[in-house]
């Protein structure tokens, strides 16, 4: 039987979510859900889709699907457009947000709201560097009992390529480069990396050039999702990397094709990332579960 289910579309840089209230979907159908939902051309389209529950006092239950199904931990920019729904429908009467995820309680921070457009501020937690935690499985006997992977060689086919690798609400591969990569190279590393026996949850990907010791340029391959215009969780990676590997200094300005994050971190401290999110539309979607 088609259901009529209700839902409202957000982008951060062009990386666009759909973002669905509370009781309209059951969570065992959360998957199949949003893999309908965020298909291209034959559904409305979307890299990710989001489901929100209250709990109290400002305080939201956050749960994020990828545009192939699968569960994401959490998505800088798909938080963000989250907070912008709960602030555009005065579901939220604070300027602070908790979003609970599944890596843990984020924090948002409205800093501006002139509609159709919203800019926060948040804080995504301290990066994990531990191999257990991204999670990343040696595959050497370089790579085994070391503390983190940083500036890491690891064999993609019939090549070498050295990365940085972390958790940042979800499992992070940051490739710093002199140029970023050609339309094929990017394409064919991004969807070998994604799922090389390394990451054992796949990863997602970030090819990062330096331009200065506060400006990255970054592209973008998500897990679950491949190409995408812009991450805020990826943003953030970059620029962990860029900063431990002694290329960088925070506070660091990440440059995509679609516009630019700030970042700011020192180790022993949280991650705080600042961007913006932008209202698209509201739908009323026709779903007919399998």
């Amino acid at each position: 039987m088609p259901k009529t289910i209700e839902a409202h579309k957000y982008h951060g840089y062009g990386n666009d979510f759909l973002i669905v209230w509370d009781g309209q979907v059951h969570a065992d159908e959360h998957s199949e859900f949003s893999r309908a939902i965020c298909r291209r051309h034959w559904g409305v389209g979307a890299d990710g889709c989001v489901f929100l529950s209250p709990l109290k006092s400002n305080r939201y239950l956050y749960r994020i699907y990828n545009h192939d199904g699968s569960r994401a931990g959490f998505s800088g920019n798909g938080g963000r457009c989250a907070c912008a729904f709960l602030h555009h429908f005065r579901l939220a009467d604070r300027e602070e947000i908790l979003l609970e995820t599944q890596s843990g309680d984020k924090r948002f921070l409205l800093l501006e709201a002139e509609r159709p457009a919203w800019t926060y501020r948040c804080w995504l937690g301290e990066p994990d560097f531990a191999p257990d935690s991204i999670p990343f499985r040696p595959q050497s006997k370089e790579s085994m009992g070391l503390e983190r992977i940083v500036d890491h060689p690891l064999d993609v086919g019939d090549q070498t390529v050295r990365i940085t690798a972390l958790f940042m609400g979800n499992p992070q591969c940051q490739l710093l480069v002199k140029e970023l990569p050609s339309d094929d190279t990017f394409r064919r590393l991004g969807a070998m990396l994604e799922r090389h026996p390394a990451f054992p949850d796949r990863t997602n990907l970030g090819f990062v050039q330096v331009e200065g010791r506060h400006r990255l340029k970054l592209r973008i391959w998500e897990r679950g999702v491949g190409p995408t215009q812009s991450s805020g969780t990826g943003s953030a990676a970059s620029a962990v990397a860029a900063i431990v590997n002694g290329k960088a200094d925070s506070p660091v300005e990440v440059h995509t094709e679609s516009g630019l994050q700030q970042v700011e971190w020192s180790p022993g401290n949280p991650v705080v990332l600042t961007g913006q999110c932008r209202y698209v539309a509201r739908i009323e979607y026709c779903w007919e579960p399998s």
